[in-house]
């Protein structure tokens, strides 16, 4: 059996079998997912690196993250995703406020944009969300951080190398090529 192939090289036509698929996701961005969270206002001051996972305040003080001390955040990776907590327990003792960070560059104007406090930050989540499923049953992607989503469309064909006809297929080769 054979299936579509998104080829990241520079040439390749229909269907290959399973063993000779190549991923398409092959940029180094397309795997890495980082928070970088900065003591300055515009990632200046002490910076530290946070992979995915759950980071208590105790986790990232461990790491030697400076207590309520982050001003700035990067968030770095193909669908990476950082969420911010008031308190270092993810807030589950008490209620907080909580913000949401995509992929990009946060100064303390945009953090403070997106809900949190400058100085108050205590536990953090790293995680990929989202992504680009190959399979034929996908039926929706979401490339954070671009505002782009595509749905299924009508004349969707799971296997023509970049899923169909019409405008679909723009879109679709353009989140592909974010990621080769």
């Amino acid at each position: 059996q054979t299936r579509a192939v998104n080829c990241a090289g520079p040439s390749c036509s229909g269907d290959k079998p399973a063993s000779q698929q190549q991923c398409v996701h092959d940029g180094k961005e397309c795997h890495e997912c980082n928070a970088i969270v900065f003591g300055g206002p515009s990632f200046d001051g002490w910076s530290l690196t946070f992979g995915p996972g759950k980071w208590t305040n105790a986790d990232m003080e461990l790491k030697g993250a400076k207590c309520d001390d982050i001003s700035s955040i990067k968030v770095t990776g193909v669908f990476c995703h950082a969420t911010a907590f008031e308190f270092g327990d993810f807030n589950k003792a008490h209620h907080g406020w909580k913000a949401e960070f995509a992929v990009g560059d946060y100064n303390t104007k945009a953090m403070v944009g997106r809900g949190a406090k400058d100085n108050d930050v205590s536990s953090l989540i790293v995680e990929k969300r989202g992504g680009m499923n190959t399979g034929a049953n996908t039926s929706h992607h979401q490339l954070n951080g671009t505002g782009i989503n595509i749905t299924k469309p009508f004349g969707w064909d799971p296997t023509h190398p970049f899923g169909g006809v019409g405008a679909a297929t723009g879109l679709v080769a353009l989140l592909l090529a974010a990621c080769i």
